[in-house]
């Protein structure tokens, strides 16, 4: 295995982490814009613009871009978060060439006024297909109320509003600031051709815009409170409790996962065995959710109505109890075994370790194996788990209901 990393003349970075006896290789553009990044005016654009980039470049059309994916049998997609918007495909290696013209070639999207309005029903449908699911917008409702005025309480698909007052122009001007070469890399892993995919990229980008955008961060201002939202579809109630958790570019990240994992993982932690297993609860659990300058612990609870407020007690207890009742070794071995097993089982392809390699690059310039990662968790001692529970379980944080209308 190998790390490689170029910086191209005009700012693009490529990098890719080799394994020459691998049987696929996965190709991916980040870009590192997302839902934070956007005015409130276009709160939806980089979203609804991930959609419009697979609706026809300059050279090919939708039709096209689609049907040369299929020719060379390509899994291809794209996502789109509240840091990043990434596209992706994974190919056999004798597709390397075919597959990057295909993804260099949507950064440059015609972005036609008729195609918008097409695909703005498209996601305006999403929008209220998502509402319409339980929690029912809960969680979004959920981060807007704990972030307030920073940038990373908006929310990812936009709303409805918002969605549609944007225009094509709104677009365009986005895609020319957010989707330059100093905002991007070029991230590949697997049986990759390096110095001729540093050779392709280098000549496919030369007419992309340069230069850099860069993000403010900023402190969060915690006000706990709680809330209340009701829908008439909701026959179950639903519970969202945030707090503040360690940020992807803190160590403690590691210490955090694990007490996480002991506490509220979906099989064998003291939630499960509290709620789940007992039948208290259909759903609940405790995780992390990492951005670049802040970090998430989240619960989330979901039972019904006539016992909700004692099962809602036992959660917070077990919450609680990671202060209260340090976790055992035998606990941290466990939770160590199952975050072990996910990453070798994810390692052993090409395209999950294009996500991690390419996230750790473009949020701390790092290159992280899987042996590497391992062993930062196999580091944590019980007295990291004391301390990480003593800093973020004892944290402010605001909740959420999700209930029927009474």
């Amino acid at each position: 295995m190998e790390f490689r990393q170029a910086k191209l003349s005009n700012g693009l970075e490529v990098v890719a982490e080799i394994h020459p006896a691998a049987l696929t290789a996965s190709y991916g553009i980040f870009v590192n814009t997302g839902a934070r990044d956007e005015q409130h005016g276009v709160a939806g654009v980089s979203h609804f613009l991930e959609h419009m980039v697979f609706k026809g470049t300059k050279t090919r059309s939708a039709a096209q871009v689609n049907l040369e994916f299929d020719r060379i049998g390509a899994s291809a997609n794209a996502y789109t978060s509240e840091e990043r918007t990434v596209y992706h495909a994974t190919v056999l290696p004798e597709f390397q060439k075919p597959v990057m013209d295909l993804l260099c070639d949507l950064m440059s999207p015609v972005l036609d006024a008729e195609e918008f309005r097409k695909e703005k029903d498209v996601v305006l449908e999403e929008i209220a297909m998502y509402d319409d699911q339980p929690p029912y917008g809960g969680f979004e409702k959920a981060m807007e109320m704990y972030f307030g005025s920073h940038p990373l309480s908006a929310r990812v698909l936009g709303t409805y509003d918002s969605v549609s007052g944007m225009t094509v122009e709104q677009m365009r001007e986005y895609h020319q600031l957010r989707y330059a070469t100093g905002n991007m890399i070029v991230c590949a892993t697997g049986n990759v051709d390096f110095d001729r995919l540093v050779e392709q990229v280098q000549q496919a980008s030369e007419h992309w815009p340069v230069g850099t955008r860069i993000r403010e961060n900023f402190e969060v201002a915690i006000h706990p409170t709680a809330a209340v939202m009701q829908h008439p579809a909701a026959c179950q109630n639903y519970w969202i409790r945030i707090s503040p958790g360690p940020s992807r570019r803190d160590n403690d990240r590691y210490a955090m996962r694990l007490l996480a994992t002991i506490l509220g993982d979906e099989t064998g932690s003291r939630i499960f065995w509290e709620l789940i297993d007992t039948g208290l609860a259909e759903g609940a659990a405790l995780y992390c959710q990492e951005f670049d300058d802040v970090g998430l612990v989240q619960a989330s609870l979901c039972a019904g109505p006539e016992e909700f407020e004692a099962v809602q007690e036992v959660l917070v207890n077990v919450i609680h109890s990671g202060v209260t009742v340090p976790p055992s070794q035998e606990e941290l071995e466990q939770a160590f075994h199952k975050i072990h097993a996910s990453i070798v089982l994810a390692s052993e392809r090409s395209s999950n370790r294009l996500f991690t390699v390419g996230s750790a690059w473009l949020s701390r310039r790092a290159w992280e194996t899987a042996d590497e990662i391992i062993a930062r968790y196999r580091a944590v001692t019980l007295n990291d788990i004391q301390r990480v529970a003593d800093q973020y379980l004892k944290q402010p944080a605001i909740s959420l209901l999700v209930c029927g209308e009474k």
